[in-house]
């Protein structure tokens, strides 16, 4: 037990070689698919199709309103040229908010830039085409590629919060829809979410992101350099945070309002962790 409560989210219970058949683009993937309004091109192969597919499933999360990542008519390109126009054929059928390109293993082998694609494929739609280079069998990589590919989104959109207090909560991926509680305890303190970065996320919230005071990161290993490049280039600090059970929300929701210094939020939210049957 004592172990247990001591692993860091960034630490693993397993070796690389029990991690087998984790690659970058699987776990880019992971953090970039549940954004509900994008649509997800992969030039790779059909087995890359099948580490989503499964990655995906397994995970659980859902949205609260129609997604394109819940369909299964995402294009895999494998011996299939990467073009503009076909970025262009693809939105029309999708209409998506934004589109990422991941670049795999083949795509040095079929010499395609793929950047080059997306910045003329973005000029033609009007939106987002962002490229995920996500090749490689180093997996922790596939994470920076999509935080990267995040900040590309980040700073995009112009928004003034409604609330003096606000927060993007980072890294927690609506796994059978766990963060629509903690969104609506938040918000009982005061405190608007401006986005939820990536769990039931809209491309439009992340673009505000970085108009919110603070981040709560509750998964630091997926999205850990989002939450310090955040602190870098917008001023924002972070904050780790589990909202794992009663006792690790009730340590977030307080850590979330001792950050404001207002005795009003503070009152409330002990109020709020007092009351233990609301919160369960």
């Amino acid at each position: 037990m004592d172990e247990l409560k001591s692993l860091a989210c960034e630490k693993s219970l397993f070796d690389e070689d029990a991690a087998h058949g984790a690659c970058a683009y699987s776990r880019a993937i992971s953090v970039l698919n549940p954004i509900a309004d994008a649509m997800h091109v992969v030039q790779g192969p059909l087995e890359c199709a099948t580490c989503a597919t499964y990655a995906w499933n397994a995970r659980g999360s859902i949205s609260s309103q129609p997604m394109l990542h819940g369909k299964r008519d995402k294009i895999f390109f494998d011996n299939l040229g990467l073009s503009a126009q076909v970025m262009r054929e693809l939105a029309a059928a999708c209409k998506p908010q934004a589109i990422f390109v991941y670049s795999t293993c083949m795509t040095e082998t079929m010499g395609c830039d793929v950047s080059e694609v997306c910045e003329s494929a973005a000029k033609d739609l009007r939106i987002p085409v962002i490229p995920v280079g996500s090749m490689g069998f180093q997996a922790e990589t596939g994470y920076e590629a999509a935080c990267n590919a995040l900040l590309r989104l980040i700073g995009s959109r112009s928004y003034k919060p409604i609330s003096p207090y606000s927060v993007n909560i980072l890294g927690d991926y609506n796994i059978a829809g766990d963060l629509w509680p903690i969104r609506s305890y938040l918000e009982e303190l005061g405190i608007e979410v401006i986005s939820a970065i990536t769990g039931d996320s809209r491309v439009a919230e992340i673009q505000r992101a970085h108009c919110a005071d603070l981040n709560l990161v509750q998964c630091s290993s997926s999205i850990g350099s989002l939450a310090r490049r955040f602190e870098e280039e917008y001023g924002i600090p972070y904050r780790n945070v589990s909202f794992l059970g009663i006792e690790e929300t009730s340590s977030a929701l307080r850590t979330a309002a001792e950050f404001f210094e207002n005795p009003g939020i503070i009152e409330e939210s002990e109020r709020m962790i007092g009351s233990v049957p609301i919160m369960m």
